[in-house]
């Protein structure tokens, strides 16, 4: 019997408010996803459209993703962790600033996803969206059905809630294999800063997998 894809889900908590947080909270606000983006001070609200919470409160949502600064990464992770636990959390973090891929202790046998499910054992950690610009997000409703999104996971339960949400954004969902495999997702990888039909995107990553 074929696998029947998760339901959507009814909130999204995206843990930043910055310009990639702001982004994906932007496009999934608009598919219909009831979305909030946090910071540490929430009453400094970045847009009118989209509500600023406490990061334990979006971290109380159906669904997480962290779009912070690498460097905020652990210390984030490791204090929303309760809250966390069970859910899907989608790490589009990437460390690609001066300094912030050592200090992470990140190498060419640990992946970004790696590291970060690493942090939230409790938790069903995917990678996704962190290879594609923050300003092109909103390319797959533009454009239904024609962009990749590549994607890594390591269990079918949470591939398939993921792939309903990378669907309801207008992209194809394209597997990059299993989190400590996700090399391709992170800066500098195959995928790294590039946005590619769903046909470029397979293509890229089928010598890697």
């Amino acid at each position: 019997m074929a696998a029947v894809e998760a339901p959507r889900y009814p909130t999204i908590g995206l843990i930043g408010a910055g310009p990639v947080a702001r982004s994906l909270a932007a496009v999934l606000q608009r598919v219909g996803y009831r979305t909030v983006v946090s910071s540490r001070t929430p009453s400094r609200s970045p847009s009118q459209k989209l509500q600023t919470v406490s990061f334990e409160e979006a971290a109380g949502k159906d669904v997480v993703f962290f779009a912070v600064l690498h460097s905020a990464s652990r210390e984030l992770a490791l204090s929303l962790a309760p809250e966390l636990e069970g859910k899907l959390v989608v790490d589009v973090d990437n460390a690609w600033l001066p300094g912030h891929y050592e200090a992470a202790g990140l190498s060419e046998t640990i992946t970004e996803g790696r590291w970060f499910a690493n942090l939230l054992p409790n938790s069903r950690i995917a990678r996704a969206f962190s290879h594609i610009d923050w300003n092109l997000f909103d390319r797959g409703l533009a454009d239904p059905h024609r962009w990749g999104a590549g994607y890594a996971v390591d269990d079918v339960d949470t591939e398939l809630d993921l792939r309903v949400i990378i669907k309801d954004m207008g992209f194809v969902p394209v597997s990059a294999g299993r989190l400590d495999e996700s090399f391709s997702l992170d800066a500098g990888g195959a995928l790294w800063s590039r946005l590619l039909t769903a046909e470029d995107t397979q293509a890229a990553l089928r010598p890697l997998l």
